[in-house]
């Protein structure tokens, strides 16, 4: 997401660490993928994918199994009420009830839109 706020204002970005920073986040989550899709989490939980999904939208990154597997597990996170619970309390980012509900629905709504959460 920094990235992509730089890259945004015209701040030069390091085009190499940038996408060597893109494969090491895909490779993490590709990881994850079986275990996201048993619906366990990685850190931060809710947060922690939601917050990896919005980095990969800011770098327009398209829908795949990957992102398949962090928005299905997103989604099966969400309470009864519509919101997500905080897991792990680490402020700044991580913070509130608020904060992960927010995050949760914003990745969903770019993630989710043609239903690729279900596809998996």
């Amino acid at each position: 997401m920094s990235v992509a706020a730089a890259r945004k204002k015209g701040i030069p970005v390091n085009e190499q660490i940038a996408k060597a920073q893109l494969r090491s986040i895909l490779a993490f989550v590709e990881m994850w993928r079986d275990r996201l899709l048993q619906n366990i989490g990685l850190q931060g939980d809710a947060d922690g994918s939601g917050y990896i999904l919005l980095g990969l939208a800011a770098k327009n990154y398209p829908p795949d199994r990957v992102t398949d597997a962090a928005a299905r597990f997103l989604a099966s996170r969400q309470l009864a009420d519509g919101s997500w619970r905080i897991v792990e309390h680490r402020p700044p980012l991580e913070s509130s009830d608020i904060e992960v509900t927010a995050v949760a629905m914003r990745a969903l709504q770019i993630y989710c839109a043609h239903g690729s959460a279900n596809t998996v």
